[in-house]
């Protein structure tokens, strides 16, 4: 699952953006609200299959996005203890990032997460056997490709694709949205796309977080339902004011 891209812009606010790629077989997420989980307040959209989720964030204004594999498609050894999308839940709940990471995860399907708190930008992957953290450029647009459905050749392309478009359009949340849309000025195959569609699956959902110091405006979009949230964050009183229908 997951196209996930991050911008900073000249207004020190954060453009965090994931499009949801999935197989047609899951149920449709529910829209993102406020949720109590372990008696903390996060705000996210629940998985209806499994009950975790993909992107999420919490009253630290700490940003959780999780994406399937982690550097290439691996062969899967079940059962696994848990969902994946319970990572995001836990990596959210706990008192750093750094000390989630320093658990162990064995029986864990691989993954990556991106973390971003305090203008602190964070990559962890599990790979099934090794653990792999690095600390990102914040002021560098960044770009991730889920390794289960992009093969490093053409997360590499989506790569460049992504840096054209910051190159020539402005680092505000509609013209990354507009980046994660479908768009026939691509000109990208549709299994490759930003907007992803191929046999049995593809983009399901869109999401966009406007960070500043003290909020986020939230604009979420599930194309399977045509369900929409819009509305502002506050932190850390993660009272949202907005609508979702």
């Amino acid at each position: 699952m997951c196209t996930f891209t991050i911008v900073k812009n000249n207004q020190n606010r954060v453009i965090l953006t994931s499009s949801r790629d999935e197989q047609d077989t899951r149920k449709p997420s529910l829209l993102p609200e406020v949720h109590l989980f372990d008696d903390k307040k996060l705000f996210y959209a629940k998985d209806a299959d499994a009950g975790g989720t993909w992107l999420g964030i919490n009253e630290n204004a700490r940003v959780i996005c999780l994406l399937n594999g982690a550097f290439v498609l691996h062969v899967r050894k079940l059962p696994y203890k848990h969902s994946r999308g319970f990572v995001v839940l836990n990596a959210l709940n706990a008192s750093t990032f750094e000390a989630y990471v320093g658990q162990n995860f064995e029986g864990i399907e691989p993954f990556t997460l991106v973390c971003l708190e305090n203008m602190r930008l964070q990559e962890f992957r599990w790979d099934g056997e090794q653990k792999h953290h690095r600390i990102l450029n914040i002021d560098e647009p960044q770009i991730w490709s889920s390794a289960t459905l992009y093969t490093p050749e053409v997360a590499a392309k989506r790569k460049g694709w992504f840096s054209d478009w910051c190159h020539t359009h402005a680092r505000t949340a509609e013209q990354m949205l507009a980046f994660h849309s479908p768009n026939p000025q691509h000109k990208q195959a549709a299994d490759e796309a930003i907007f992803m569609r191929r046999a049995g699956g593809g983009t399901v959902s869109l999401t966009s977080l406007d960070l500043g110091h003290e909020e986020a405006y939230i604009k979420h979009h599930n194309f399977v339902t045509n369900g929409r949230t819009e509305g502002l964050l506050n932190f850390p009183s993660m009272q949202f004011s907005g609508s979702g229908h």
